[in-house]
């Protein structure tokens, strides 16, 4: 990065890295993410920077998600192989096999933390 590097960079880059979340990584630097927003903006160098560490997270988060798709879920690696892989590739409002689908979520799932 050739522009002065301020001393949240490093914590905030680390930060979305591991989890992807803007929000989370203005905490962990000790910013608002208004900061975070604005310094973007005007920082070409440091936009590159963020863009590299979500797409590292994304590549951790994917990785997460085969591994449970392996274990636990055949949805959910339908999902994955109709997002990732051109020979399953699918209207995005049709499931494999032309049904729809429809992903319902209550207030409650959300307050257990289910999805």
């Amino acid at each position: 990065m050739k522009q002065a590097q301020r001393a949240w960079h490093r914590p905030f880059l680390s930060a979305l890295r591991k989890g992807g979340c803007i929000e989370d990584a203005s905490k962990a630097a000790g910013i608002d993410s208004d900061t975070y927003y604005k310094f973007r903006e005007k920082n070409p160098e440091f936009r590159a920077e963020v863009e590299k560490a979500l797409d590292e997270a994304i590549d951790r988060l994917e990785a997460i998600a085969i591994r449970r798709a392996g274990k636990h879920s055949d949805k959910l690696a339908e999902f994955l192989l109709t997002r990732r892989h051109p020979r399953y590739k699918v209207d995005p409002q049709q499931g494999a096999g032309g049904q729809q689908v429809n992903v319902n979520i209550t207030l409650e799932d959300q307050k257990k933390g289910e999805p």
